[in-house]
């Protein structure tokens, strides 16, 4: 094995809401359609590790042809609290009242990838050039595993709070 065909790479990013973002729930309730506000607060995570190992090396133009194979994580997550500006019909709204969505991923992959070296074009006397590196890849996700959390607070009687939470796991082929 050439060490120098090896590839190893790690991936993440994390995109976060710099401030609550405003978000209505609407509903039905007894055949009325009702709504409140919500402030909405969202997080989404992903991350990204895969080996990949190159079979053809500097052949002409071909940088690289490589098999690769890989497991891909994401996390979304949305959480709701400052309840207000409800429907005559929703009798309680307290402003303790919150809740969370939250739903994860596990997917491994597998393929191929290639960089191929495009030829460089020079502007201007050589002040500017186009051209570079074009890579392409074709990924395949043969199972995707998930997991679904919602959880709701509400204080629907003073001095008690009723927690309402639920859970779900699933796998797809």
């Amino acid at each position: 094995m050439t060490w120098n065909r090896l590839e190893l790479t790690l991936l993440g990013s994390w995109a976060v809401a710099l401030a609550d973002e405003d978000g209505t729930e609407t509903a039905t309730i007894t055949g009325t359609e009702v709504t409140r506000d919500w402030d909405v607060d969202t997080d989404w995570i992903t991350a990204d590790v895969s080996v990949a190992y190159a079979v053809i090396k500097d052949v002409m133009f071909i940088k690289s042809i490589s098999p690769i194979i890989g497991f891909r994580y994401d996390s979304w997550k949305t959480e709701f609290d400052n309840p207000r500006n409800a429907s005559a019909i929703w009798t309680v709204v307290a402003p303790g009242d919150k809740a969370e969505f939250k739903q994860e991923t596990y997917a491994p992959y597998f393929g191929v990838k290639s960089t191929i070296g495009l030829p460089a074009a020079q502007l201007s006397g050589g002040k500017l050039q186009i051209g570079g590196d074009l890579k392409i890849s074709a990924i395949y996700g043969p199972r995707v595993w998930g997991d679904v959390k919602y959880k709701e607070e509400k204080n629907l009687v003073i001095n008690r709070r009723d927690k309402i939470e639920g859970n779900s796991s699933s796998e797809n082929s």
